[in-house]
């Protein structure tokens, strides 16, 4: 990194909700970046284990923690960031993990070949649970200008790695959308990150650093929880990503791209989502976009005996039918 003098502070941003087992590594790989002008600020949001108690064993110059005056995923991060006084910042969940080089990689990017509404991001790790081994998924890797081409991609190419822990963004960004939905308790992430590329002039990659998600079967995490009124948030925000999209550039190709986008992540997710027929046909009624029926040729005749939902839902349940439509 060049001698830059006065290097921007940057606030890693924590909500805390009973990680009690990983909340002490997601505070340390912080600490332990190499990008030293850094702030750390965990804000509890009323955890019911030891995940408070951990976390104030590290509380320091660096580290504040504090504790939500309300409840929710998106006042969490809206209280902290309030809370922040970085130039930059980073959204870290409780129970992610950054490579050590990854702060100062993006903002060596940012300060080199960007400006003060440039957004940096790198790959994203999966791990199932701590210790096993890590997978890179297949997230986008190169840079656009502007921003909102980042969204497109992401829809054209069907990519759904939309995590904040992998991005570097400019306080500026944050303070123009708004900050997060409180609203939102699912999929928040994506309609975070789809509204702020759509505010910045450009999205760099850096290839060097990672990020890790640890993923969990349990019903604590919300990506496991099946209700309908989290799934009704998901179709909601695909909606909300391709408005974007089509605000930004309004072509038929754009439109078959996001009726592309958005029928193939509700095919992937079709028996979650099936009691929400009618309200998925209004919705791409509305947006007037087609929703794209993923029919097998080889099962003609059973679509036309059963019905193209009853159909795919009972291909669906056969193992690797999946692979074979796409």
């Amino acid at each position: 990194m060049k001698d830059y003098q006065n290097q921007p502070l940057v606030s890693i941003l924590i909500p805390l909700f009973n990680e009690e087992n990983l909340i002490a590594q997601t505070i340390e790989c912080c600490l332990n970046q190499t990008y030293k002008n850094i702030e750390v600020i965990v804000v509890d949001d009323h955890s019911t284990d030891n995940s408070l108690a951990i976390a104030r064993q590290y509380e320091g110059d660096k580290v504040h923690v504090l504790i939500n005056p309300n409840k929710g995923v998106g006042t969490v991060r809206n209280y902290a960031f309030e809370k922040s006084k970085g130039k930059f910042v980073k959204f870290l969940d409780s129970d992610d993990y950054i490579s050590p080089g990854m702060v100062e990689k993006q903002m060596k990017r940012i300060l080199d070949d960007g400006d003060e509404y440039t957004i940096a991001y790198s790959q994203l790790r999966n791990c199932f649970m701590p210790g096993e081994p890590e997978d890179t998924l297949n997230g986008l890797s190169k840079d656009y200008s502007p921003g909102i081409e980042y969204v497109v991609d992401m829809c054209r190419t069907t990519n759904h790695v939309w995590f904040s822990l992998l991005y570097l963004i400019p306080r500026v960004v944050v303070e123009k959308i708004g900050g997060w939905n409180p609203e939102r308790t699912y999929y928040e992430d994506v309609e975070f990150i789809a509204s702020a590329m759509n505010q910045s002039s450009n999205a760099l990659f850096v290839d060097e650093e990672y990020a890790v998600w640890r993923i969990f079967d349990d019903n604590k995490h919300l990506h496991t929880v099946k209700s309908i009124s989290v799934q009704k948030q998901k179709i909601e925000v695909l909606f909300y990503v391709t408005s974007l999209v089509l605000k930004h550039q309004d072509t038929p190709e754009k439109r078959e791209m996001c009726s592309q986008y958005i029928s193939y992540l509700i095919y992937s997710m079709f028996e979650e989502v099936e009691l929400l027929y009618d309200f998925i046909d209004e919705l791409f009624k509305t947006n007037q976009l087609t929703w794209f029926k993923y029919e097998n040729p080889r099962m003609h005749l059973l679509y036309k005996i059963l019905g193209w939902r009853k159909t795919t839902l009972f291909l669906k349940s056969l193992k690797g039918y999946l692979h074979n439509v796409f």
